[in-house]
């Protein structure tokens, strides 16, 4: 594998001294006529000449443009994601100028002109263009999401922005879902670099902030085989890139200034305020102690004086040219947040850097660096500490992701352009009580430790005392190499071919229950594993005027770089003559080939109605906890054993859909789907003596339908909207890899599914956007109060997720529990707000922010109870505390207000 990638190096390098740009691109394309006799028009100048950064327009350094040829048309490729103004010249026709032609990461945007002769020279004519709400080569479920739609959000990064979009569902613990897929099968890409944790498979911890987005596109459905490692949707963030002019910008939101309904005594109900036994330090007797609840802060576990006296959120940008090096452009941005939950205790920090480094060396080549860093820390919300919350009692989770991205471009000629990319990315995790040390012997047991096992009142409902963790400290570090090829080839075929090229580094360590012993379970697991991927790929893209086919085909490898028994359904050991226990010898995983064809068909049916259908195979390694997890069996162990011989896991996906443009601005979009995941994560218990264990392998199966609707309305009469609404049905064997029961020799799994834990049958999401222009609106002592002003809400509901009930007798388990997830649970409704209100402030570009999360303070239930389906209503059998029983976790926070002021230059 390292020849094959050195020859493809070599082979581009030879090619010419450059390399490519790995940011995905966009093309525009189109045809030039007369408009009086509609002739072509072949050699006119189609000239990109601007580009919009923030409020204003700024021009090109470098024009980049083409010539039309002999049928008049013309095409312009490797053009980064914006809006631009496009102009058109041609001896004896008028200057044709338009304005606001937003071009998309892969996709093309048709631009037409239509000149009018003049004899007057200099005589020019500009247009503003709508956007466009239908796109004739998008070939199967595509959102965009442009930097200024983002911005104007409720929401601070691009996770947020997510859980709004058609066939997305943020399940009750944060995680997104598309489509009915598991949490762990979304790709997220960062500039084309992939950015998912390699450990779990889930979105990392790399939460770019909005302010950094230039666009942000979401596939939901087929993709090209160009991307891979995802098996049901595709998260492309694009990042803005410098302005020549100097800009800046400057954010101030501050913590929520309403009071929480959770932190004060007594707040839901009467406190129980557990009694604890200590030790009397004089006497050496021991005496009870009565806790009673005090609300935390950040404050309480740190000394930093930023921690200690600055609250709410801060962000800020600037960008522009390098003095006296013309070529170099600069961006760099931060975010700084501070806040303290609403709910009883729980903190919450975050802090993100960017930089982003552009030197246009010629006008075909441009040399790229970004450098990005995240690091969050905090403690939730554990209602079992609620009187026990204080500096030393409970673990601190802390999250850190760094990526370089280092990237340098070259067009070789109007038609062919090529990409390298290399690229770091290191993603790490630690949980643990700082300060606290512990020394663990070779029998994997401590032989010293200053953490100590939890107390419990005498109803066992809270924590007491004691300083207890799960121990954790993940460490994953990615080096990536990817090159591709892209040539239009003809008028109607544009080629790519491409490779790209993974290899990790994981260092894991996880200790449970860290304290002195007998009999105690520690999972003890520490290992170093260097795994590594691949893949190659080809497609055509394939445009007539009456249908645009996107062929493509990807070959995927894997090797785990471990050792595995040779069966896992047969014992790993076996009895010699001695009647003595012998362990059969480990062999090499070998590595794992996958090949996905992929097709995508699009119909422009009219100028205003696109039929599409797509269809293709995609596979997805597993997760590497699951792979490298302990295999030692002789031990107890919290999950299944790790299995590097697992396979990738297959969807075989199929989408057709409608799109139709009713007027300049309204759109409908109709998708249906259906897909198969085979090979899905599963385990299964393998009964044989002396050592039964569970296993991971690829048990599970699940299979996935559901219909999207999207309407959207474009800016007029004051307002804009989009509605979005999901139908699914998600069914599968076992919601998660690890699953509540464990099929294997002793046991037959069922052969029917259940709906998924995060099948919520019904979503909509509702962006309502009202913006009243200057002079808008009456007039109040002179002033005109309403003008300048702009409102965005977003409306989230969704039908409720599913549960498994249980009868409400108190008799044995097996008796009381019925079907899984057979009941649901109530609906969600919340409705966010972000109101803006522009003043003149120093002669700057400024506003005043008010922000409103769950705006009508709705209560929506997260948990409820199995008997009754209802939250903190467990049934007449219930016979613990009040206090024990109203976590407030249990439902979604209430009403959070905060007020902030932005500007800018």
């Amino acid at each position: 594998m390292k020849r094959i990638m050195l020859y493809f190096l070599a082979l581009f390098l030879l090619i010419g001294n450059m390399s490519g740009y790995g940011q995905v691109k966009g093309k525009l394309s189109g045809k030039v006529i007369d408009e009086g006799t509609g002739e072509v028009l072949p050699g006119a100048n189609v000239m990109i000449t601007g580009i919009q950064m923030g409020n204003r327009e700024v021009e090109l350094q470098n024009v980049i443009g083409a010539a039309t040829d002999k049928d008049g048309e013309y095409f312009i490729l490797n053009i980064a994601p914006g809006i631009y103004t496009v102009t058109t010249r041609m001896i004896g026709y008028r200057v044709t100028t338009y304005k606001n032609i937003r071009i998309s990461a892969n996709l093309t945007t048709r631009l037409d002109f239509e000149l009018k002769q003049t004899v007057l020279e200099g005589e020019e004519v500009t247009i503003v263009a709508q956007r466009e709400l239908i796109r004739a080569d998008v070939t199967s479920k595509l959102t965009t999401v442009s930097k200024e739609q983002i911005e104007s959000m409720p929401l601070e990064n691009f996770v947020d922005v997510l859980a709004v979009q058609p066939g997305f569902i943020k399940d009750e613990g944060g995680a997104l879902h598309v489509r009915g897929g598991r949490g762990n099968e979304i790709a997220y890409m960062v500039d084309g670099v992939y950015i998912s944790d390699p450990l779990y498979g889930e979105f990392s911890n790399l939460v770019l902030d909005k302010m950094n987005v230039q666009e942000l596109q979401v596939l939901s459905g087929s993709f090209n085989a160009e991307y891979g490692r995802a098996m049901s949707g595709l998260v492309n963030i694009v990042t803005k890139d410098p302005a020549r002019d100097f800009q800046w910008d400057f954010e101030y939101l501050s913590p929520y200034i309403n009071e929480s309904p959770y932190r004060e005594q007594n707040a839901i109900t009467q406190d129980v305020n557990p009694v604890r036994v200590v030790k009397d330090p004089q006497t050496g007797m021991a005496r009870y102690d009565t806790l009673y609840y005090q609300p935390s802060t950040i404050k309480d576990f740190y000394d930093d004086w930023d921690k200690q006296n600055l609250l709410g959120q801060l962000r800020g940008s600037v960008s522009g040219g390098v003095p006296f090096i013309n070529p170099l452009t600069y961006f760099f941005s931060g975010r700084y947040v501070n806040e303290n939950s609403i709910f009883p205790h729980g903190f919450g920090m975050h802090r993100e850097f960017m930089g982003k480094l552009v030197y246009q060396v010629s006008p075909d080549m441009k040399l790229s660096y970004m450098h990005q860093i995240t690091s969050q820390e905090g403690q939730g919300y554990s209602h079992g500490y609620k009187y026990y919350n204080i500096k030393g009692s409970r673990a601190i989770s802390r999250h850190s992701t760094e990526l370089n991205n280092l990237i340098w471009t070259h067009t070789l000629s109007p038609s062919t352009f090529y990409n390298l990319r290399i690229s770091r990315y290191r993603s790490g995790s630690d949980n643990d009580i700082p300060g606290l040390k512990v020394i663990i012997g070779p029998d994997g047991n401590p032989t010293y430790t200053e953490y100590t096992q939890t107390t419990s009142s005498e109803a066992g409902e809270f924590i007491t005392g004691g300083s207890s963790a799960s121990l954790q400290y993940d460490d994953v570090e990615t080096y990536s190499a990817k090159l591709d090829i892209t040539s239009q080839v003809t008028k109607h075929h544009q080629l790519k071919l491409g490779a790209d090229y993974s290899k990790h580094e994981i260092d894991r360590f996880v200790y449970l229950n860290p304290f002195l012993g007998t009999d105690i379970l520690h999972d003890y697991s520490d290992y170093n594993r260097k795994p590594y991927e691949g893949a190659f790929y080809f497609q055509d893209k394939i445009e007539y005027d009456y249908v645009i086919l996107n062929l493509g085909l990807r070959v995927d490898y894997f090797n785990a770089a471990d050792s595995m028994w040779a069966d896992i359904y047969k014992p790993p050991y076996y009895y010699n003559a001695d009647n003595e226990l012998v362990w059969n010898p480990l062999h090499n995983v070998k590595t794992k080939w996958y090949i996905s064809p992929r097709l995508g068909i699009a119909h422009p049916v009219t100028e205003n109605t696109v039929i599409h259908f797509s269809y293709g195979f995609f596979y997805q390694r597993p997760d590497f906890v699951h792979l490298y997890y302990s295999r030692d069996i002789t031990q107890v162990l919290r999950y299944p054993a790790g299995n590097p011989e697992t396979e990738a896991q297959k969807t075989l996906s199929y989408e057709v859909g409608i799109k139709h443009q009713f007027y300049s601005l309204m759109a409908l979009h109709l998708t249906g789907f259906y897909k198969d995941v085979f090979y899905l994560q599963g385990a299964s218990y393998q009964n044989f003596s002396p050592y039964s264990y569970p296993i991971f392998d690829n048990s599970n199966y699940a299979s996935l339908k559901g219909l999207e609707l999207s309407i959207e309305k474009l800016y007029s009469h004051y307002y804009s909207t989009t509605v979005n609404y999901t139908l699914s049905f998600a069914n599968t064997r076992e919601s998660r890899a690890v699953p509540a029961v464990l099929y294997g020799a002793s046991a037959i799994r069922p052969r029917r599914v259940f709906p998924a834990s995060w099948d919520q049958r019904h979503v909509f999401g509702v962006n309502f956007i009202v913006s009243l222009p200057e002079n808008t609106g009456p007039q109040l002592l002179g002033i005109k109060p309403l003008e300048r002003l702009n409102f965005n809400f977003l409306l989230n509901a969704g039908s409720g997720f599913p549960y498994t009930p249980w009868l409400g007798v108190q008799e044995e388990y097996w008796r009381r529990e019925l079907t899984t997830n057979s009941a649901r649970k109530p609906w969600m409704v919340r409705v966010d707000l972000r109101a803006e209100r522009a003043i003149g402030l120093f002669g700057l570009e400024s506003k005043i922010v008010l922000k409103v999360l769950n705006l009508f303070d709705r209560r929506n239930s997260i948990v409820v109870e199995s008997v009754t389906g209802r939250t903190w209503d467990p049934g007449p059998f219930y016979s613990g505390s009040d206090d024990a029983l109203k976590n407030p976790a249990h439902y979604d926070t209430p009403r959070q207000i905060y007020l902030g002021l932005a500007i800018s230059n």
